[in-house]
């Protein structure tokens, strides 16, 4: 927070606002106080100019500080509001950390008021600064992701699905609403290796990311609504914050065609082998037949 961060008081009693100005201004020189009575006056002075924060008493004339908290919130949602009031209680406290104001503070006649309502709202500020930059770069991320020619798909620790770019469907053969109503290990997937065993929870490609925090690389089967079997290439990577593993994004290909040609011409090569080594007519009957399942087998 280096810039001047401009704090709206809404108060009730106006000698007590400039005395509050003045005290704050001094205390931190980053802030500059605009004063006004009442909510009235709150959302006049909003709608012309630009806040970081709201400081507000809890009695006001034409209403109470929590009830222009809420009418705030359905413009401004994003704006910091600091309860500073002489009409505290444990009750009006209990509303206020319910609403989901920054702080509640309650008046007296200490010398540190106002130094602890100026660190009050720097830290508000910040915190919303920081909340700001972070939902603009998820959103840079999404749109970045959206654009990518892969499925791209991002999940919680919990393994929920948070975000799924629109190539998503055609490789996974669900909408992101559907999606978002699955989990990473929902039986629903019947995720098998590439030999048909099912595969433990904690060794798909998300639980090895999330425990491990590091890239994971794999293949396995999953089962659409439909009932047909695909075949996906997973390349999944950690998105770490302060150390710890925060999601995890996979890119999805799928490689069903690419692998079925694969297995037919490992079954074919095989056969040519045993073609070449067999002696009777029985035999080369006895090849033909398997390899021409195991040629289905792969088409399934």
């Amino acid at each position: 927070m280096d810039d001047v961060v401009q704090v709206l008081h809404v108060e009730r009693d106006l000698e007590f606002a400039r005395r509050t100005a003045e005290q704050l201004e001094q205390v931190n020189s980053q802030l500059q106080v605009t004063t006004v009575l009442g909510s009235g006056s709150a959302f006049q002075t909003l709608s012309n100019d630009e806040y970081d924060c709201i400081v507000s008493e809890y009695r006001l004339p034409n209403g109470t500080g929590l009830e222009l908290f809420d009418q705030i919130q359905r413009n401004y949602p994003n704006l910091p509001f600091i309860l500073f009031t002489e009409h505290g209680s444990e009750s009006i406290a209990g509303d206020a950390v319910t609403a989901g104001i920054s702080d509640y503070l309650q008046k007296s006649e200490a010398d540190d008021d106002y130094e602890l309502l100026a660190d009050s709202i720097s830290n508000a500020v910040t915190a919303n600064e920081t909340v700001i930059e972070a939902t603009r770069e998820r959103r840079r991320f999404e749109q970045v992701l959206k654009t990518v020619p892969s499925c791209v798909v991002q999940l919680n620790r919990d393994g929920q699905f948070v975000f799924a770019n629109d190539r998503a469907e055609t490789v996974l053969g669900l909408r992101q609403a559907e999606l978002e109503e699955r989990a990473y290990n929902d039986p629903e997937w019947d995720i098998k290796d590439l030999d048909g065993n099912p595969i433990p929870d904690n060794e798909l490609p998300f639980a090895r990311v999330l425990y491990d925090g590091e890239q994971v690389r794999d293949r396995h089967t999953i089962r659409w609504p439909d009932g047909k079997k695909r075949v996906l290439a997973v390349n999944g990577a950690p998105v770490m914050n302060e150390g710890s593993v925060e999601s995890v994004v996979c890119s999805l290909t799928d490689i069903t065609d690419r692998y079925r040609r694969e297995r037919r011409l490992e079954k074919l090569h095989e056969a040519t082998h045993e073609l070449y080594d067999a002696e009777t007519k029985q035999e080369v009957a006895q090849i033909t037949s398997d390899t021409a399942d195991a040629i289905l087998e792969a088409l399934t």
